[in-house]
């Protein structure tokens, strides 16, 4: 493990050189002397290298942090040199949840707007956020739902599928996705419960006629009701 003293220390050679710190993390010292934190790792078989940072910009206990999260998403797929270079393009999920986030907070009060946001940007944007969009499997949508199901959170669980289903179908409807992994990931989920909608029994139904006859609200309310009472089949 390096220590702040070695990494100070580290001065230029005639040939780049690296300081190892551990699970892939170095110090990469070339010959200009300007020091850069880098990740090795291997995915699908192929050996990569992610430019975690510059030093001293970041510090050491940074680039840990940042090699740990990294190699986390390695552990389920998530290529950090392919989701570097979709974070910085309008592709990723990070950049089209911002564009239908925009557009739908309108609709939203202040409140579940900020709560909203909240949820995308603790739980969901670090797994997936760089994500090219149209590259999202089903596998890696489930482990951000997974987040809330570890901690008994099984309603913002739903929640969360919900909503990611919406940026797919956003992504959809502007042409750069072609599938929404969220409706069928409903099944996977610990605790999912479809909800049928609740319906008056047929010996309740001459009350309820005759309830109708004497109803002094909304006149719009009244004729809504009567319509619903011979259309929903």
């Amino acid at each position: 493990m390096l220590t702040v003293k070695q990494i100070e220390a580290a001065k230029p050679k005639e040939k780049p050189y690296r300081l190892l710190d551990g699970n892939g993390l170095y110090l990469y010292v070339p010959v200009s002397g300007k020091k850069v934190w880098q990740l090795r790792y291997k995915i699908d078989g192929k050996e990569k290298i992610l430019t975690v940072g510059k030093y001293p910009l970041m510090t050491l206990q940074e680039a840990r942090d940042k090699a740990w999260t990294a190699r986390k998403d390695i552990s389920v797929g998530i290529d950090p040199v392919k989701a570097k270079k979709a974070s910085s393009n309008n592709n990723s999920f990070s950049a089209i949840y911002k564009e239908w986030y925009e557009h739908k907070k309108q609709v939203w009060s202040v409140g579940y707007a900020i709560e909203l946001a909240k949820m995308f940007d603790d739980d969901i944007l670090p797994i997936i956020g760089g994500l090219e969009i149209q590259d999202i499997e089903p596998m890696q949508l489930l482990e951000v739902i997974r987040r809330f199901e570890d901690r008994g959170a099984m309603e913002r669980a739903n929640k969360a599928r919900r909503r990611c289903g919406e940026v797919f179908r956003y992504a959809i409807v502007t042409g750069r996705a072609k599938y929404n992994p969220a409706p069928d990931l409903a099944d996977a989920m610990k605790g999912y419960r479809k909800k049928n909608f609740p319906f008056l029994p047929a010996d309740h139904i001459p009350a309820f006629n005759k309830a109708l006859t004497t109803f002094s609200g909304s006149i719009v309310s009244l004729i809504a009701t009567k319509v619903l009472r011979y259309t929903a089949l």
